[in-house]
């Protein structure tokens, strides 16, 4: 259950952010500050960034519980399965003995 809603909110996550871009929304800005101080002491380590205590990609975001909750509320709103061997609602004929 969590694999699942962990895999929806990512796919949620991705989806809205797509959206964001499509339409203009302006981004945060993920810079390195780091280095933007000019002093050369940062620079040491290389312009790879790589490490243990490297922070993570500036393009990815993490999680929001938006995200996580959008992808439960999808969970809980799918169909049943026995409605899909109908396609949906289909009336049946009664028998009474």
């Amino acid at each position: 259950m969590v694999s699942k809603l962990t895999e929806m909110s990512l796919d949620i996550k991705v989806a809205q952010e797509e959206q964001e871009r499509r339409s203009g929304a302006p981004t945060p800005a993920h810079q390195d500050t780091a280095g933007s101080a000019g002093d050369g002491a940062a620079g040491f380590r290389g312009s790879s960034g790589c490490g243990i205590f490297s922070p993570p990609p500036s393009e990815r975001t993490p999680l929001r519980p938006a995200h996580i909750l959008e992808a439960f509320r999808r969970v809980q709103n799918s169909r049943q399965p026995i409605r899909n061997f109908r396609a949906g609602l289909a009336r049946s004929q009664v028998s009474l003995i």
